[in-house]
């Protein structure tokens, strides 16, 4: 289950995104400021299974928007990197 708060600015979002993170166990709750466009990818597997992932602003997510909507519909994230060889 996903969900994004919108509204205007004043309306009670932050107030909102608190009361649900009061109301969910403090170790299911994963709470970030800003994530860069790489995070999500280099998590563990399961870091988010099952949390309640809050970013406080949404411009602290803007890079990382494409991650965050895969994960929602994929629920996973898949990346090839290239290696260096020594």
């Amino acid at each position: 289950m996903s969900g994004i708060v919108l509204s205007q600015s004043g309306a009670g979002k932050s107030s909102l995104t608190e009361l649900i993170e009061c109301l969910t166990p403090p170790e299911e709750v994963v709470l970030f400021s800003r994530l860069s466009p790489q995070a999500l990818y280099w998590m563990e597997r399961d870091a988010l299974c099952r949390r309640l992932l809050i970013l406080e602003e949404r411009v602290g997510a803007e890079a990382a928007d494409y991650s965050i909507r895969v994960l929602q519909s994929r629920q996973r994230l898949t990346q090839a990197v290239v290696i260096k060889d020594r």
